[in-house]
Formats: C-alpha cells, structure tokens, sequence
C-alpha cells in the first residue's frame, strides 16, 4: 500500500511540475509535510492535487495548516474548499483540541474584526482582535497606495466554519464568509 500511495503522489505532483515527495511523511499521511516542500505560492496547487487521496480528517486538518501557514484564499476558492468540498466534514474536523475549546467559549454573537483594503468585505479571514485587524489594515503592503479600513461586525457563532487559536497572533483567526458578517462599522486611517 505504501509503494503505491509513494507512486500515486509522485504522479499527481509531477504532473504539477513537482517532484520532491517526503516518504516518510507520507508514510505517517503528513500531508502537510508533503505540500510543504513546495513554495508558498504552489501549496494550494499541492493540495489540490493530494486531496482525492486524503480522508475527509486528513482534508480538513491539511486546509488548516495551509491556511495558518498564511496562504489565505479569495473567497470563491475559500468557499469550494470549506463548504463545496462534497465530503463529510464536521466543524470539529477543522479545529484542533485548543480551538474547539476557544469555540465554546464564544458568545452565541460574536463580534469580528478585518484589516482590509477598501471595498474588500467578502474575505473569510476576520479576527476577534482588533489590533490584528489594524495590523493587517495599515501595517501591511503601505506603499499600494490603496486606502486601508478596519471593519467591525458581527456574525451568529453557528455561521463560522471555524476558530483557529493559533501560536501567533497571526494565526488567531476565525473562519467565515465575509458575506454573512453584518457590518456594523468601518474604521479608516488613524
């Protein structure tokens, strides 16, 4: 069995122009660690073509390492990834033991935060920090030109997909579509 999975992985990755496959790794079904042998801005073309051969568990805890690994997706991507998948994957599934605790704790409304350049609403990346927000609103990518906002709202606790706890601040993300959050302010430049 693990000849063949070595071999299936080596064909789909090569036919991406990819050729580093981590044995060992796979052979503990790191998929993680597989992708992660690729640039940044090839993981999400990794996963893809990995993901037929991942279990529904394996699916969701691989979304969540690429995602806090800081490689966010447009929406479109982030909904057929986290909704329009066609498996069976529960909430818990996307959460470790640590954000399924924070989860819990969350009030049935809960009030989110986005760093975002203007007329960018519908991102799946809020955080409940509203200093995070404000970091990612004015401290990055400065010198586009484009005007920076934090947005402030508020979205039922059962419409997230999930909480990320996450070592870093960065990290520390909650999962929704940008489009159910109802916006209740926005904060320009300070």
């Amino acid at each position: 069995m693990h000849d063949s999975l070595i071999s299936e992985v080596r064909s789909r990755l090569h036919k991406i122009g990819l050729n580093r496959v981590d044995g060992v790794a796979l052979s503990k079904r790191d998929w993680w660690t597989v992708i992660s042998f690729a640039t940044t801005r090839e993981y999400w073309m990794c996963f893809d073509a990995l993901a037929p051969l991942m279990t529904d568990l394996e699916y969701a805890t691989t979304i969540r390492e690429l995602w806090c690994a800081g490689t966010g997706l447009p929406p479109i991507e982030a909904q057929r990834r986290l909704l329009d998948h066609g498996r069976r994957i529960s909430r818990n599934m996307w959460m470790t033991v640590k954000d399924r605790a924070s989860f819990r704790r969350l009030p049935d409304v809960v009030t989110v935060f986005r760093g975002c350049v203007e007329g960018r609403t519908e991102s799946w990346s809020w955080s409940l920090d509203r200093a995070t927000a404000q970091h990612f609103a004015f401290l990055c990518d400065e010198e586009d030109g484009r005007r920076r906002h934090i947005l402030c709202g508020t979205v039922p606790k059962n419409d997230i997909v999930a909480l990320f706890s996450g070592e870093t601040w960065v990290e520390q993300e909650v999962i929704v579509p940008g489009r159910i959050v109802s916006i209740t302010s926005q904060i320009g430049p300070e």
